[in-house]
C-alpha cells in the first residue's frame, strides 16, 4: 500500500515538472520557426485601438532566452515562467492591440 501511495504521490509533484518541459519543448520550436500565434480564439472581438471587429490571436508573450535560464535555475521558476509565457494573452489580428472587447 505504501509503494502505491509513493507512487501516486511521484506522480503528482511531477506531472507539473512534465507540463512545463512540454510547454518549454513548444516554445524552442515555435520561437526557432518563427512563429509566435498560438492560436486563433473562435469568438469575434473588437479592439478599441483600431475599430476592427474580428478574430483575436493569442501570442505567446515573454522571452525565451529568459525561460531557458530560469529553467537552469531551478524547476519551480521555470515552470512558472513557462505558464506565465502561455497564458491567455489574445490581441488584435490587425494591429496587436491588447484592448479588446468582446
Amino acid at each position: 500500500m505504501t509503494a502505491l501511495m509513493s507512487l501516486v504521490l511521484l506522480i503528482l509533484l511531477l506531472s507539473p515538472v512534465l507540463w512545463g518541459l512540454w510547454k518549454l519543448v513548444r516554445h524552442v520550436i515555435m520561437e526557432f520557426s518563427g512563429n509566435t500565434v498560438v492560436s486563433v480564439s473562435s469568438s469575434t472581438a473588437y479592439c478599441r485601438s483600431c475599430g476592427d471587429k474580428g478574430k483575436p490571436v493569442k501570442l505567446i508573450r515573454g522571452n525565451l532566452r529568459y525561460e531557458l535560464l530560469l529553467w537552469v535555475l531551478g524547476v519551480i521558476p521555470g515552470v512558472v515562467y513557462s505558464f506565465w509565457r502561455d497564458n491567455d494573452n489574445f490581441v488584435c489580428s490587425a494591429c496587436g492591440g491588447k484592448v479588446l472587447l468582446d
